[in-house]
């Protein structure tokens, strides 16, 4: 499995918490970096799983869908054209297909490939 950028800035900030909570000498807050440690190695972990790239596959579409490709696959009618869709945003690829009718943009299906190599259904 492919760990991002995030998973190891992750790691690095719960070890250099880890470290402080050390050097401080005061109960209170040895318990709360204790705790920020322990959130920061969650959310590390976190990044790891199918939930995670599914979260930011389908943030990244809703952000960035205005910028996807249309490539005229096929003429239906004189109203009616079909087109492939794609987009590539930080290493996760989208694929799908969708019709342009009376001029209006209709996306059919939206398929994400994560950079783990998953599959996720966006629309």
């Amino acid at each position: 499995m492919k760990q991002s950028k995030i998973f190891y800035t992750l790691i690095i900030l719960s070890f250099v918490t880890g470290v402080t909570t050390f050097l401080i000498d005061n109960r209170v807050w040895m318990a709360i970096l204790a705790l920020v440690q322990f959130a920061l190695l969650a959310a590390a972990v976190f990044t790891l799983t199918p939930a995670y790239h599914k979260l930011v596959a389908r943030h990244l579409w809703n952000k960035y869908w205005t910028d996807a490709e249309w490539e005229h696959a096929d003429t239906v009618d004189q109203y009616c054209a079909e087109y492939n869709i794609t987009l590539e945003v930080y290493g996760y690829f989208y694929t799908g297909n969708g019709y342009v009718t009376a001029g209006e943009k209709e996306i059919d299906h939206i398929a994400c490939v994560c950079p783990d190599g998953s599959t996720v259904n966006i629309l």
